[in-house]
């Protein structure tokens, strides 16, 4: 059986770019997000009972959740299935598939659960039968990187023969500049944060008039839901690894080589050779970065006072070693 290596954060904490080069380590092999509905034929059909941004606990029952993960571990399968031609054709009929996931989060700002369609348990018992042949033809390593199953981290430690876990953090702030250069949807996702917000912070985003301040205080309070979770994941977990954005950005190849240390991968020179190409100036979805650059280029981005909205709301949440 290979390792089965699982890189998780927020969106936009530089999680594809940590995944790239990792996956130039010797015999392995990267999937990226086997949950994004947005991407992946399979998410579309094993996701379709859930949120966006999914919330499992230890010990909940979800086959087809699991199926979706399980498949996901074997790589070369998983891949080839989200580049078919069915995809293709996915996006023809369905070329906003965004407006498809507003319209399910719409849902679970009412609901805590939907039932998943007679045709998710079907396609998950069929999938449950291929993932023991196709592991047989896995690669030496598989990196899967997930940004959107933060608060289904410790189901997926259970449930998941992950060999090992990496979270990936970054300055909130850098996160919500990064999301509004970009108009990301997933910056604002109410359906997946509702059920870990009080009563008194729906009512302020309930109240709130649609504007710039609201935006940044959905923003900010999906980022401290996300952080507070993984925090206590890793507490009670102390062997899951973590490493921040600005870390791998203040020094790349030194930091670099001491995850691959951590994650037991093979270092060499083209490795570093990948590193460098990645150091260089690159925008939107791409992984080139002119990596120290990165560190305060949030500053450029945020006014004074959408600093301060944000540090209240993590102060608020007890994170007070990300304020700004």
């Amino acid at each position: 059986m290979s390792e089965r290596i699982l890189l998780i954060g927020a969106p936009r904490s530089g999680t594809s770019w940590i995944c790239d080069v990792l996956a130039r380590a010797p015999g392995a092999e990267a999937v990226f997000e086997p949950d994004n509905e947005i991407n992946s034929l399979t998410a579309v059909i094993l996701k379709g009972h859930l949120p966006r941004f999914p919330t499992l606990d230890r010990d909940s029952d979800d086959p087809q959740y699991e199926a979706l993960w399980q498949y996901a571990c074997v790589g070369r399968h998983a891949r080839n299935l989200q580049r078919s031609t069915i995809l293709n054709l996915m996006d023809v009929f369905a070329a906003d598939r965004d407006a498809q996931v507003r319209r399910k989060e719409a849902l679970f700002t009412h609901l805590d659960t939907l039932a998943p369609s007679p045709g998710a348990r079907l396609f998950a018992r069929f999938l449950a039968s291929r993932t023991a042949a196709a592991a047989e033809n896995d690669a030496p390593v598989r990196l899967i990187k997930s940004v959107h199953a933060v608060f289904a981290l410790e189901w997926l430690v259970e449930h998941v023969p992950f060999s090992k876990v990496m979270i990936v953090m970054r300055s909130p702030h850098g996160i919500i500049a990064s999301m509004r250069r970009m108009r990301m949807a997933d910056g604002c996702r109410l359906g997946s944060l509702h059920r870990h917000l009080s009563e008194a912070e729906r009512r302020h985003l309930r109240d709130a008039p649609e504007g710039d301040d609201r935006s940044i205080d959905v923003m900010a309070l999906q980022v401290s839901k996300m952080y507070q979770h993984l925090e206590d994941v890793a507490q009670r977990r102390p062997e899951l690894g973590r490493v921040t954005h600005e870390q791998l950005c203040t020094n790349p190849l030194e930091q670099f080589r001491a995850v691959y240390e951590q994650l037991g991968l093979t270092w060499d020179e083209d490795v570093e050779n990948a590193i460098a190409q990645h150091d260089q100036p690159g925008e939107g979805y791409k992984t080139r970065r002119s990596a120290s650059q990165e560190i305060d280029k949030w500053r450029r981005h945020l006014s004074s006072e959408q600093i301060d909205r944000i540090n209240r709301i993590l102060l608020e949440h007890d994170l007070n070693q990300w304020a700004a």
